[in-house]
Formats: structure tokens, sequence, C-alpha cells
């Protein structure tokens, strides 16, 4: 076994054990075991994400998924592992197996008082570009991230609740220029939370957070980025509303505050963020529309990225056995970076912009054959361009999918 999956098992083992630790078990506590597997062939009309020369290929997918979930009287706990194998026809350099751990603990110590954990731990070959608005290169990726809470019943119609975490990116290439690079970073945040239901139909929210991230430093020779450090604080407001049985809508809106700190310099932005969100249910189905505004440090090249998003999405359910889902998408990305250039009367900044649209399609149809088995067939077009001083990641693909699905729960429904 290779030193990266005994890293990885290892890893995966430690937070297994931690991520159980606060849950109880009991004689009510019942236990579940859902070996599942997913098998797909694809066609992607653009393997290598370039805007001229593009390459199609078709892919074999098989994805082994193990389960377990335990229901006690005061609570859930659930661990999952997966394995993603990814096999091209001819570009072989891409194939990969992709691996995932996560888990999701709940736990109610009192009427009033809860605790909870959830995290997940991936390493990833080839990232997918269209991460953070950044395209050149698909570096391997470990992740790991973590985050524990607990929440308080203030009132019947309020509660308090504060949480923690942690993530970590470790990139497998530091050293290459940063132009076509990311940089390693660790983040830590704290957030508080507060819920008040001011009658059956309406809920407020209020927030306050805070998080420090470390990036390191990348490139050699006259052009890289040094290390960096970027605090963030950031505060929001929100209102949700059911109108009616079939119509829900939700608002936020709030400010945040991000310091980043080189050896160089020390930059100070504010920027808005917030959202708007608007459901209507239907009998068999759901339409979804609604758009997000983030403004957070990057793992990429930039300091600040500020993300607006746009998303529509349909869900209906066809018939008993045939369900359909239709997903649009609308990311625009920008980031202003910096490099510095040493010479001899010092350290020169120099200043450069990205500024990255994507745009996603899909639909997809899943017909359930028998109880435990089901058969899908999807389609996806993106297209992502770059407005900005340096084109980044400049290219369009189509992808088709048609696979099944097979799972086999061991235990109490």
């Amino acid at each position: 076994m290779c030193p990266r999956n005994v890293y990885f098992l290892g890893s995966a083992l430690i937070v297994l054990l931690a991520a159980l630790g606060p849950f109880t078990v009991s004689a009510q506590t019942h236990m579940r075991v859902t070996p599942s597997i997913r098998v797909s062939q694809e066609y992607e009309s653009n393997v290598l994400y370039r805007k001229n020369n593009e390459q199609s290929d078709l892919i074999t997918r098989v994805v082994p998924k193990l389960r377990l979930d335990l229901e006690g009287d005061r609570g859930h706990a659930r661990v999952w592992g997966r394995l993603d194998s990814r096999m091209y026809q001819d570009v072989t350099d891409l194939d990969a197996v992709d691996q995932f751990f996560g888990w999701d603990v709940d736990q109610r110590l009192s009427p009033r008082f809860s605790v909870y954990s959830e995290g997940r731990l991936a390493y990833v070959e080839h990232l997918d570009p269209v991460e953070e608005g950044f395209g050149d290169g698909r570096p391997d990726q470990r992740r790991l991230q973590a985050q524990a809470g607990l929440r308080y019943a203030l009132t019947p119609a309020s509660s308090l609740s504060a949480s923690f975490g942690y993530l970590e990116l470790d990139f497998s290439f530091a050293d290459i220029e940063p132009a076509n690079g990311r940089r390693d970073s660790e983040s830590r945040w704290g957030a508080l939370s507060y819920v008040r239901n001011l009658s059956p139909r309406d809920q407020i929210l209020a927030s306050l957070s805070y998080q420090e991230t470390d990036f390191s430093s990348v490139g050699s020779g006259l052009v890289g980025l040094a290390s960096e450090t970027d605090e963030t604080l950031a505060g929001s407001i929100g209102w949700s509303r059911a109108w009616s049985p079939a119509w829900t809508t939700r608002f936020t809106a709030g400010l945040r505050r991000l310091e980043s700190e080189t050896e160089a310099a020390d930059d100070r932005t504010l920027g808005l963020v917030g959202g708007v969100e608007l459901t209507r249910t239907f009998e068999r189905g759901s339409l979804s529309l609604s758009y997000e505004r983030e403004s957070r440090p990057s793992s990429g090249l930039g300091s600040t990225l500020d993300t607006d998003n746009f998303e529509a999405s349909y869900r209906a359910q066809l018939s008993e056995r045939l369900s359909l889902k239709i997903l649009g998408e609308y990311d625009h990305y920008r980031s202003a970076t910096e490099s510095r250039l040493e010479t001899p009367l010092g350290s020169i900044t120099i200043d450069d912009e990205i500024d990255t649209t994507t745009l996603t399609a899909s639909v997809r149809l899943d017909w359930r054959i028998r109880k435990r088995l089901f058969t899908f067939v999807s389609y996806r077009y993106r297209d992502q361009s770059s407005d900005g001083v340096r084109p980044v990641g400049e290219y369009y693909s189509h992808r088709v999918m048609l696979g099944f699905q097979y799972a086999y729960p061991i235990g109490p429904n």
C-alpha cells in the first residue's frame, strides 16, 4: 500500500473515533449498514478543459460506497466512505481513484442542549478546474474539513448556537509558478448565530463569524507569492417566510471585512454578502430560484475572492418510478491578485486581476427498476470564460452519462 493510502486510512480512522465520541449508544439505538455501488459510462467532449485543441474521451466510472447509520432516541450518527474510480479510454494519464470519508453526528444531551459534529476528509486527483474559477492545471488535492458545535434552546421560539471549524487544503505541487498553481492553506473559524420564530410563518436569523486563513508561499524566481495570513470578520441578518404552503422566501444581508497580511504589505477590504431565495412547491415537485453573494479568502492566486452565484433548479416526480432534475447555474468569480518582483532597489508589487464566469446547465432522469436498483441518464454543459487582464481557464465542455446504482441496506428501516 502506497504512503498516500496509509496516510488517508490512518486519518480516516482518527476522525472516525473523534466523530463517534459524542454519540451515546443505548438499548434503543438501531444500526444499519448500507453497501452500494454506482457504475456509469460517460462521454466528455473536453477532458483537458482547454479553450483550443479540445480532446474528447469515454470515461468508465465505478463508485463503491459503504455507510453506517446509528439511530437512537437522542440523536443519530452517520459515517461513510467512498472510492471514485475513473478510467479514460484514450487519455489514460487522467485515470484516478479519489477517496472520500465523512461523518455527521447529532446528539441531544438535554431537552434544551444538543451538540453536533460533521466533516469530510478527501483525496482528490485532477481537481475539476471550475473550483473557484481557476482553470490552469488540474492539481491533486488533499482536503480535511471538520466542524463541531452546540445548540441551546433559550425559549420554545428561539435558540442560540455556536460552531467551530477547521479546513486544510494541501496541493501536491507547491513549487510551480504561481500562474498555474494554488497555495496550501489552513483555516480556522468560529461562528455564533441566533434564530427566533416570530410566528408560524416567519423566522429571523442573526450571525457573527470570524475566520483566520494561513496561505503558504508559492513560486520561485522573479515572480512569486509570499506566505500570507487572512482574517475575515462577517456579520449578517436574515428573514425567511412561508407565504403559503406552496411559496417560501429567504433573505440574508451582511458585511464581511477581510484583512490580508504579508511580509510586504497589509491590505483591508470590505464587501457585501447575502442572498435571496424563492421556492415554489408543487404536488409532485419543486422550483427554486436563488442568488448568493460572498467574499472570502481564495486557495488560488488572489487573497480576496468575490463570488456571485445565480441558480435555478426544478425537481419533479414524474411517476412512481421516474424522477427529473433540471439545474441551471451562473457563477462569477473576481479576484484581485498581487505578485512581487525583487529588484536591486527593493520589492515591487504587481497588481493583477482575474475575472471569470462559469455557466452550467444540466438535466438528469432517474428510473427505479427494482426496490434497490436505479438507472439514470444525464447531460451537462459547462462554459467558462474570462474577462480579466489575464485570461484563466477558458473552456467549454459537454458531458453525457448513463449508469446504474444498487444499494443493499442491512438492518432495521
